[in-house]
């Protein structure tokens, strides 16, 4: 869960300010990410650790598929995050 949330908070770094192609995440002005969506995005990570917390609870033989499902999406988000640092910022006026 802590590779999870440290590419999570990595993606939302590297978005801070800039176009957001997510329109649920796009709460800024002109679009961009923004306060609003990090609040958003730490509800769905805080919604996702709270339901496997629960899930491993009651079946204990699970957390190994946690686990793999946990560091594909760390994976996912670091790449995301590698991704939108390596965009040019556009230049504003």
């Amino acid at each position: 869960m802590g590779a999870l949330a440290a590419g999570s908070a990595a993606d939302a770094w590297s978005s801070m300010g800039r176009p957001e192609a997510n329109p649920f995440l796009a709460s800024g002005p002109g679009g961009r990410f923004s306060s609003r969506a990090i609040g958003i995005k730490a509800a769905v990570a805080g919604g996702s650790v709270a339901a496997q917390w629960l899930i491993l609870r009651k079946r204990p033989e699970t957390a190994r598929a946690a686990a793999i499902t946990n560091f594909g999406m760390a994976g996912l988000f670091t790449g995301v995050a590698i991704r939108n640092r390596a965009i040019a910022q556009p230049i504003r006026r």
